[in-house]
């Protein structure tokens, strides 16, 4: 069974239709990364998996349950911002046991769950501290050992991962970034977005090597792109036609020759 599922999921902000008929699928223990430009839908999408955000029809699936109308805290998806937010009037302690605390957990319990994240983040030390106190690399580690706490199999990053050395866990990972690099250096799986609506989902190699779309190949690196037509030699390879050259393509398609084509030229 999959981790997680979106379903037809449409979402509107007054009469601006954020995400279309959007279907997501992310498998138990995948790094999937949401990757496209600003205003795409990436944080609407993953507002509503952690629950700050309902759509308007379609289903939010977690081992299979749906989390429609749960609230965040309901849903053991929890969600890392960009901006950290931390409690300023808290302690890095008090951050980290907040979820702990809702849970009315024993002291000791807290104690003992608390210190695991600080070894984990190399936070020793810091317990007593306020998040003004701390660097910008330690307010995220508090923000992520915050998250991580209460065990839960399910991570959701907001672009936060600019200050952190940890960018993987052995847990089920949506990572909202407009950065490509990050995006092909880390993920296992990438979502690229336009519009509300996903252009392609595969590995970095498939969205590199083989986008789906023109959007696609435009957005992620560097490309030159070549109209042509395409031509099947007589030993049935394929050639493309390009002002007057005929250049050779090592492509396995199903054009036969007389095609609009368009080729798609990367600097390596």
């Amino acid at each position: 069974m999959s981790k997680i599922e979106l379903k037809h999921i449409d979402k509107f902000y007054g009469k601006n239709h954020v995400l279309k008929d959007l279907n997501l699928t992310i498998e138990d223990g995948d790094f999937m990364t949401l990757l496209g430009p600003s205003g795409c839908g990436k944080t609407t999408l993953m507002r509503q998996l952690a629950g700050f955000s309902e759509p308007e029809e379609g289903d939010v699936l977690v081992d299979g349950k749906r989390m429609n109308g749960l609230p965040p805290f309901k849903r053991n998806t929890p969600l890392v911002f960009q901006e950290y937010a931390l409690f300023p009037h808290m302690t890095v302690y008090e951050n980290i046991s907040y979820g702990l605390k809702l849970k009315k957990a024993p002291k000791e319990e807290k104690d003992r769950k608390v210190a695991e994240m600080l070894e984990m983040f190399n936070l020793q030390g810091l317990d007593g501290r306020f998040p003004k106190q701390l660097s910008g690399g330690q307010q995220q580690r508090v923000a992520f050992a915050r998250a991580l706490v209460m065990g839960q199999e399910i991570l959701l990053l907001d672009e936060p991962l600019s200050n952190l050395d940890q960018q993987k866990f052995g847990i089920t990972t949506m990572y909202v970034t407009h950065d490509q690099d990050e995006a092909l250096s880390m993920s296992d799986i990438i979502a690229v977005m336009r519009r509300g609506r996903i252009e392609q989902i595969g590995s970095p190699w498939e969205i590199y090597f083989r986008p789906a779309t023109r959007f696609v190949a435009d957005f992620v690196g560097t490309v030159n792109f070549l109209e042509g037509t395409a031509h099947r030699e007589a030993d049935g390879s394929l050639s493309v036609d390009h002002r007057g050259m005929r250049l050779r393509v090592d492509e396995d398609t199903d054009l036969q020759g007389g095609e609009p084509v368009t080729l798609v030229v990367r600097p390596e």
